[in-house]
């Protein structure tokens, strides 16, 4: 099986697009990928006896299995990551995936997006250290069962001293074997691998930093704009630079796409991926997919999917019947969306997770 044959093959199973641009980008790249041995959304059933679902799933024989993971930092926009609740769950499923003998490699949806190769490398160093370490054990155990046979066999006839030196040579092997648990990589391989996985961590973290900022700006932009909207409302009619400051107030409600009061048109939103903005547009399409992990929601924006000129929004995750009522009246209203703008294949994006960030105009 190649690469094309298997994303046909596994077409419905791959659910949201950061999964979607994995299989595409990353998967292709790992060096000698069994892909008659990857599967999609690998069903588990955790200790409670509830089942549970690996994005991408690499089995070869009992020794081989890794789970591998697409994850958003944010997937509900309240700038915090995971909740309490979340967390005890995304913990629970870990505790089983690694219990049950997965190996678990995660990675951010923009290291997909942005470090394909870097994240196919850090793929390609596993299986290799997995396999080996498979080859390894194998060998050691058959050494085990051959001195096991020679001891037996020495035990018939042989002098003590001899069946002491090779129950002393088993017992070395075994040793070995608790020691394998460590990896059969390289020095310099195993240099690449930790370089990686402090490369991911940094990566992560300056993405939580870049977040704390922006939030902090939005907000001083937003108490700017209050004060000087008060300032200018108020009483004093021989205020200093009265004039002034109302030319520069209507030049910050005049700049399109800071807020649902002057949005930007959804077909300019592909010019500001990387940036927060408010945008505008029809809905002509509002479709849930239950069925996929996340359980995403897609609203199409100007054009239905699959023409690119569109704005899609997409929601994560389970949500309230009320959010979920209201996004099931959208088709045919013309709303204003806040949030980060990504792309994917040409096709501007914005998550949303709150009914805050969503309004009918």
């Amino acid at each position: 099986m190649n690469a094309d044959l298997w994303l046909r093959k596994n077409k419905g199973k791959v659910g949201n697009q950061y999964e979607i641009l994995f299989a595409n980008s990353v998967l292709p790249k790992v060096e000698h990928l069994d892909w008659g041995r990857l599967s999609a959304q690998r069903p588990i059933t955790d200790i409670d006896g509830r089942q549970r679902f690996i994005d991408f799933a690499i089995e070869e024989g009992e020794s081989v299995r890794i789970a591998i993971e697409v994850d958003g930092y944010d997937k509900r926009g309240v700038g915090s990551g995971m909740t309490h609740r979340e967390f005890l769950d995304w913990q629970r499923r870990e505790a089983s995936l690694v219990s049950q003998g997965w190996v678990v490699i995660r990675f951010a949806n923009r290291d997909v997006r942005d470090r394909p190769e870097r994240c196919s490398k850090h793929i390609s160093l596993l299986l290799r250290n997995e396999r080996a370490k498979t080859e390894h054990v194998s060998s050691l155990l058959k050494r085990v069962k051959k001195l096991e046979n020679e001891i037996h066999r020495r035990q018939d006839g042989g002098s003590s001293a001899t069946v002491r030196q090779l129950q002393e040579e088993k017992d070395a092997v075994l040793e070995q074997l608790e020691e394998s648990k460590s990896g059969a990589l390289t020095g310099g391989d195993k240099k690449e691998l930790a370089d990686l996985d402090v490369a991911r961590s940094q990566i992560h973290t300056l993405k939580k930093d870049s977040h704390v900022m922006k939030t902090t700006i939005w907000a001083l932009v937003f108490l700017i704009v209050a004060v000087a909207f008060i300032l200018v409302q108020g009483p004093p009619a021989d205020f200093t630079g009265e004039k002034s400051l109302r030319a520069g107030t209507q030049t910050a409600a005049s700049s399109a796409g800071t807020d649902c009061g002057s949005p930007l048109h959804w077909r300019r939103v592909s010019e500001f991926v990387g940036q927060e903005v408010a945008a505008s547009g029809p809905v002509v399409e509002v479709s849930a997919r239950p069925d996929l992990d996340g359980a995403p929601i897609w609203i199409n924006i100007g054009r239905q999917f699959p023409n690119s000129d569109r704005l899609a929004v997409v929601v994560w995750g389970e949500v309230d019947k009320t959010f979920e009522n209201f996004l099931e009246t959208l088709p045919g209203e013309n709303v204003c969306v806040i949030g980060e703008v990504a792309s994917y294949k040409g096709v501007a994006q914005i998550e949303i997770t709150s009914r805050g960030q969503l309004q009918v105009l």
